[in-house]
């Protein structure tokens, strides 16, 4: 399974990154160290961003990463949606998208998430 895909959505770059699933923490790191958007996508307020944790643990080895590619995405990413965020999780992803100041929620369904993403490419407008 891929865990990080990109196509279109709203006629916007579309960035899936698939944590789901894993069972230790540092699982995820391989990762996320290629979850930073590629030069290509590298326009201001551009791409659309879906990120799916469900059932991963994390602790500050997945913390300390993802602050990373979250301040590295931030200029890029117009609007991310979270799916799977639950307890801690939720305590600490919502600080990490207060510091990083992204236009970010959470989500406890695809189908959702998809809607929301589509409103926010939406009252943005033309892509830029």
């Amino acid at each position: 399974m891929e865990r990080i895909t990109w196509s279109t959505l709203a006629g916007r770059p579309f960035f899936r990154l698939d944590l789901s699933g894993f069972h230790r923490p540092t699982d995820a790191l391989p990762h996320l160290v290629n979850a930073k958007i590629p030069e290509q996508y590298q326009q201001p307020k551009h791409v659309l961003t879906l990120a799916n944790v469900s059932n991963s643990p994390f602790d500050n080895s997945v913390k300390e990463a993802l602050r990373d590619v979250l301040a590295h995405n931030r200029p890029y990413v117009l609007a991310a949606a979270l799916l799977g965020v639950t307890g801690l999780q939720k305590v600490m992803y919502t600080a990490l998208m207060r510091i990083t100041g992204r236009n970010s929620r959470i989500f406890s369904t695809e189908a959702e998430a998809l809607v929301w993403l589509e409103a926010e490419a939406k009252a943005a407008g033309e892509i830029t």
